[in-house]
């Protein structure tokens, strides 16, 4: 097994996310609705309620980076640590 692969893995220089496919009929429904949405009410707003619309946004946008950020993480380095573990075992049972 590859020990840079799994340093990459453990450290997050691996980033599949980069290569991801084109989103899912339902991701792209979602995000219309969302555009749509957001269109609508800022026709409605003031230009500083709309700007503050803008504001939480770019805010909420942020925080779902960080949020999936970490997850990756936490899966990455979850899994590393199992397959590990897995591969520590059996070379310590071939050992034996």
């Amino acid at each position: 097994m590859n020990k840079d692969l799994f340093f990459d893995l453990f450290h997050g220089n691996y980033r599949p996310d980069e290569a991801l496919p084109e989103s899912s009929d339902k991701i792209q429904k979602l995000t219309k609705a969302v555009e749509d949405a957001k269109k609508k009410l800022s026709s409605k707003l003031s230009e500083d309620d709309d700007l503050l619309l803008r504001e939480i946004d770019d805010s909420y946008k942020e925080l779902i980076d960080l949020y999936s950020l970490d997850a990756y993480i936490s899966g990455i380095h979850l899994a590393t640590n199992f397959l590990f573990n897995a591969l520590s075992n059996d070379k310590n049972s071939e050992e034996e």
